[in-house]
């Protein structure tokens, strides 16, 4: 948080007097006081710099929070489009009046057994040791060679294929999805093998429902990241 706040690298954070707080779950926090952090990026940056990089940040908020306002307005103007027009997921030639290429049931369905296959390696607790993680971590699992009419079907938004409800930032799109949305009444993915089947434990978390699921239009990636943890 300082680091993002006052512009600073980890070098610089090295240099100022920091302390930790103690205590159950709070890992190895550093705490500053804002004084010191003040006092460091003005003496060895200067007022001039900061007020730039302030400045900076500032365009790129508004510039995400206009992106935020039109993929608003885009999503509404489709919903008057497809009420206009009826049931998309029912009738292909609506779909086609609107601009839409519509993605089949047989090619969503595909992509979402590529996805629970490629959380399989990740669900094992070798892994987990590997992240240091015995109660569980965020795994993430990619697909490639996606198209975008699918990304939008496995989101919720079938009837916008261009993304324009979308935000991008970056390279990327992202939306926060229910796993039942996702993997579209499948049983979820869950490990397999291990010593005496115990990989069969591990699953996506229920408590935390949702998936972030990012598409990179440029070369087509699908990307599904959940909490994984022991789930009997």
């Amino acid at each position: 948080m300082a680091k993002k706040q006052f512009f600073l690298k980890p070098a610089d954070l090295a240099k100022i007097p920091s302390y930790k707080r103690g205590g159950w779950g709070c890992g190895n926090m550093k705490l500053f006081k804002t004084s010191d952090l003040c006092a460091y990026v003005l003496t060895t940056y200067g007022e001039a710099w900061l007020q730039k990089k302030i400045a900076a940040r500032e365009k790129r908020e508004q510039r995400k929070r206009k992106r935020v306002e039109e993929a608003k307005q885009a999503e509404e103007e489709l919903k008057k489009k497809v009420k206009a027009l009826g049931d998309i997921t029912s009738s292909a030639s609506n779909a086609a009046n609107i601009g839409i290429r519509k993605a089949s049931a047989s090619e969503i369905n595909q992509i979402r057994k590529e996805v629970k296959k490629a959380f399989k390696p990740l669900m094992t607790w070798e892994h987990m040791r590997e992240k240091r993680a015995p109660n569980g971590c965020m795994c993430t699992a990619r697909v490639y060679r996606v198209d975008q009419a699918i990304y939008a079907a496995l989101i919720g938004k079938p009837h916008d294929p261009m993304l324009k409800s979308c935000v991008k930032l970056g390279a990327w799109y992202s939306e926060w999805v229910e796993a039942d949305t996702v993997f579209g009444g499948m049983a979820l993915p869950r490990g397999s093998g291990g010593r005496y089947n115990s990989n069969s434990q591990l699953g996506i978390s229920t408590s935390s429902s949702k998936l972030e699921v990012k598409y990179c239009p440029s070369n087509k990636t699908l990307s599904v990241s959940a909490y994984v943890c022991q789930d009997y």
